[in-house]
């Protein structure tokens, strides 16, 4: 019997980002799920249950971080790892994703393969 395959919830407000990487973690063999805004991950992570969250730091309605501390202040997500992503890599951002609970922090643009490299480190 096949395993169930891991589904990453991918949260952008930049539908080229959804799309590309999107692409490259359903090639990987994940199942992916999109949300636009941190108010829609949050519906996506209850309805969703992914097995890890990648998610952009500056979004509409709840920012990444906001996301994150509400995950990771509830005991049944608390545990899903999380990628947040950024084009404001400077150290405030680094120490603030640290801070919320993120598991990781990648700065924009990021290649394919330091997404990827996350995603096997975070889920083995």
């Amino acid at each position: 019997m096949t395993p169930p395959r891991r589904r990453i919830l991918l949260v952008d407000d930049e539908p080229l980002i959804v799309q590309t990487v999107g692409r490259q973690l359903e090639a990987e063999g994940f199942e992916v799920l999109t949300a636009m805004d941190g108010e829609d991950a949050l519906v996506k992570v209850r309805t969703g249950r992914p097995d890890l969250l990648i998610l952009d730091l500056m979004m509409p309605k709840l920012s990444g971080i906001k996301v994150c501390v509400a995950l990771k202040r509830d005991q049944l997500y608390q545990q899903i790892p999380i990628i947040i992503m950024t084009a404001k890599g400077d150290l405030v951002d680094a120490q603030a994703c640290k801070d919320c609970g993120a598991d990781a922090f990648l700065e924009k643009p990021c290649r394919i393969e330091d997404i990827m490299k996350q995603v096997r480190t975070l889920l083995p």
